[in-house]
């Protein structure tokens, strides 16, 4: 899949792409592109708005990020209540191209998360 200049969400607490109390869920083999988008506030966020619930199996694997810069960082987990939590992460393999200084990647609350071989190539203009 292609995704070029999604509406970006601005509000601290959201993202352009949400995904809210999911479980097994996988963002594989997709290009995210920014060309005219105004910046987002984060680019990916999972969170757990449920009391006591558990949040499982989530995989971002294989994605590519170009000239996307969020205002906080590129993938968000969190939680609403302390004794929620998000486990069994994956995030591997994702590609992400910027001109500028890359924001931070992964921001976690309450979260295990496993990240590997995950590259950042930041581009010089002339």
């Amino acid at each position: 899949n292609e995704v070029v200049d999604a509406r970006p969400q601005t509000d601290i607490d959201t993202g352009t792409i949400n995904f809210r109390g999911v479980n097994r869920l996988t963002i594989a083999n997709n290009h995210f592109l920014a060309i005219h988008a105004t910046t987002p506030a984060n680019y990916i966020r999972i969170h757990n708005p449920l009391f006591n619930y558990h949040m499982y199996d989530i995989k971002i694997i294989g994605n590519h990020f170009t000239n996307i810069k969020p205002h906080y960082q590129m993938i968000l987990f969190n939680t609403r209540y302390r004794n929620g939590s998000i486990s069994s992460v994956l995030i591997q393999n994702n590609v992400v191209t910027t001109y500028s200084r890359p924001s931070q990647f992964i921001r976690s609350y309450n979260s295990k998360i496993t990240a590997i071989n995950n590259r950042f190539t930041r581009l010089v203009q002339k």
